[in-house]
């Protein structure tokens, strides 16, 4: 949504100050694995279907020889109560990192803007949209790593406004 203010506050979940998170398991297997991740290329410990070898074996996910519920999208969650499915293979709400934008302190983003005003004098008025919004993982280690991915992204949108 674009707006000419926005807050967002980053609540304890499984993690402290989490603004944008995403299932993970940190206390099933200790994988540290998002759910929906590819596994491509291979993520040593990550479920997958195909790594399935009986019910339960080798991640709670499976539920027979190469087949269960571990292909997955990524899921976005608020608390790890929103993290139920898997059998409980992704019980955690993570993001990347805690905090925004790789400070982990940071407990409260703010994107302040300015409306454009009364347009009916048909001038040009000058505004600023923003905007605060979720990134999801990408599962490329290098991308995620960098961008502390998945976390919060914000924009702003100076310009001007005009009615004609």
């Amino acid at each position: 949504m674009t707006k000419t203010g926005q807050t967002l506050t980053g609540p304890v979940t499984a993690q402290q100050r989490v603004f944008c998170g995403f299932c993970r398991d940190i206390d099933a297997a200790g994988s540290l694995c998002f759910e929906g991740d590819p596994n491509k290329p291979p993520t040593a410990g990550c479920p997958r279907n195909n790594l399935c070898v009986s019910a339960g074996n080798p991640f709670n996910c499976c539920t027979g020889a190469g087949t269960g519920t571990c292909d997955q999208s990524p899921k976005p969650c608020t608390s790890s109560a929103d993290c139920t499915d898997g059998s409980g293979t992704w019980p955690d709400c993570q993001q990347h990192n805690p905090g925004a934008f790789q400070f982990g302190t940071a407990k409260t983003i703010t994107e302040t803007g300015s409306p454009a005003g009364d347009l009916t004098d048909g001038a040009g008025h000058a505004s600023t949209l923003v905007s605060i919004f979720c990134v999801p993982p990408t599962f490329n280690p290098s991308v995620d790593n960098t961008g502390d991915l998945p976390g919060p992204g914000a924009v702003s949108l100076p310009g001007t406004a005009q009615l004609q």
